[in-house]
């Protein structure tokens, strides 16, 4: 059985290294819980380039 990686408490606990922008990509992630993870949904939705969203991947 593969185990799932809970996102809140692996966001929460690096809010404090993050940018202004990954900030803004953990924010959408905790608040609005996003059905679609898909590049393009961030990209569009909240206005961030690919390169944030895989600064933010490696942090989480």
């Amino acid at each position: 059985m593969k185990q799932q990686k809970q996102l809140r408490p692996l966001i929460d606990a690096s809010l404090v290294s993050m940018t202004h922008i990954e900030k803004s990509i953990a924010h959408q992630f905790l608040t609005h819980y996003p059905t679609n993870f898909s590049a393009e949904y961030f990209t569009k939705e909240i206005h961030v380039s690919q390169a944030s969203l895989n600064r933010f991947a490696k942090i989480c």
